[in-house]
């Protein structure tokens, strides 16, 4: 299981549970403060803890099966894919991929800060979340001509052997970058960290949601082999669900709100 924690404004605590196991999923939900919220992620239902239940939905995911060896990996990739891995290959010379060294996590929290500042609407990596990420996760950076170019933290959970895809970042977006020599380098380093994991012993690497409003996104994971399952998500409280339940009210009439708004007369 990996478990993350967020407090907001000194009060609440926004918990992440990836893959719990119902039982422990139980044991979670019933130690939340009155104040705490949780948000369960898991590829199987679950039933726990129904009395705290605030929300229950189902998402898409990606993943590719890293169980099946690395050759069959390849082959399962599409042509273009492997295409355009070995065309990255070619630059072997000019670049090198580094591994949860001080240096790549703090790159990778400059590179994706960066990223997340040129896309406008993904919040900011703080010190304090690199520091939680640290004990339970991985940070892959790729350096071309010495600069840290394409980079991700990737979650590891290795009780139930699975690879989660948390951020990603590249330099695409700068000024006077090479989009099509990043895009190229992006793809090897995902392919590079599939290695990485089949070889510990991984079974999935998670790419994380498809979703339908971003399709090519959603095509790039696919294209790694990758294949769709459901994500069963569920949101519990603390012992205060009514003040939950009532802020949950009100964001859903502020979307209709907004929503009706968009609607051309």
């Amino acid at each position: 299981m990996i478990l993350l924690q967020r407090r907001k404004l000194g009060l609440f605590r926004y918990w992440g549970a990836y893959f719990a196991c119902e039982d422990r999923l139980a044991q979670l939900v019933k130690s939340l403060g009155p104040l705490d919220r949780l948000y369960a992620f898991s590829y199987s239902p679950m039933v726990a803890g129904w009395s705290r239940l605030l929300l229950k939905e189902k998402r898409k995911t990606t993943f590719v099966d890293l169980s099946k060896g690395e050759e069959a990996i390849w082959a399962g990739m599409h042509s273009s894919c492997r295409y355009k891995v070995r065309r990255a290959e070619k630059m072997r010379d000019r670049f090198e991929v580094v591994m949860n060294s001080d240096a790549a996590w703090a790159d990778f929290r400059r590179l994706y800060n960066s990223f997340a500042r040129a896309k406008g609407n993904l919040r900011l990596l703080t010190g304090r979340w690199i520091r939680e990420y640290i004990g339970q996760g991985d940070v892959f950076v790729l350096y071309f001509d010495g600069r840290p170019t394409c980079g991700r933290l990737v979650l590891r959970d290795d009780e139930n052997r699975i690879a989660l895809m948390m951020h990603s970042a590249t330099r695409r977006l700068e000024p006077g970058s090479d989009p099509i020599t990043i895009g190229l380098l992006n793809r090897y380093l995902h392919w590079y960290e599939m290695k990485t994991y089949q070889t510990a012993g991984m079974q999935k690497y998670d790419f994380g949601g498809a979703d339908d409003s971003y399709r090519t996104v959603t095509q790039f994971k696919l294209s790694f082999g990758g294949q769709i399952s459901d994500l069963n998500c569920s949101v519990y409280t603390g012992s205060a669900a009514l003040m939950w339940r009532t802020l949950e009210l009100l964001r859903n009439l502020q979307r209709q709100r907004l929503r009706m708004k968009q609607v051309p007369a």
